[in-house]
């Protein structure tokens, strides 16, 4: 799954870690900036009285020649709760791009944003095309 947020751009998976092969699927929360996962968990915690449940999850982890170099590995099901949970009540504005535009830690992936958004609304287009006289 991509997310495209005011905090930062994730791509996160289920799948094995890397620190621990044979062990069971967890949740893979990368980034291709390390500040986005910083600001991430930083954010997660913030409300008070909060604890993660496994404070692994608080270790970026990188790996050199990934396509998402950073990393944190998130096994418990409450800790990747509150990681949706931040990520939600940040949605707090009215146009995403305008946000991203007023986001200075975000500003530079703006034009990508853009770009996607274009790709995907002529795609989109593409497949949605009405024949004349049909609804």
């Amino acid at each position: 799954m991509w997310i495209a947020s005011n905090i930062g751009f994730f791509s996160i998976v289920k799948k094995t870690s890397h620190l621990n092969e044979d062990g069971p699927e967890v949740h893979v929360v990368r980034a291709r900036d390390k500040g986005d996962l910083t600001r991430l968990l930083a954010k997660s915690s913030e409300a008070p009285g909060f604890a993660w449940r496994n404070d692994s999850v608080t270790q970026i982890h990188s790996w050199d020649y990934s396509d998402y170099r950073y990393r944190i590995y998130v096994e418990e099901t409450e800790d990747f709760a509150a990681i949706f949970s931040t990520l939600s009540a940040t949605i707090t504005y009215d146009n995403f791009k305008d946000e991203i535009l007023k986001t200075p830690h975000q500003l530079k992936k703006y034009k990508a944003y853009e770009d996607l958004w274009f790709k995907i609304m002529d795609a989109h287009r593409k497949v949605h095309i009405h024949a004349p006289g049909r609804d």
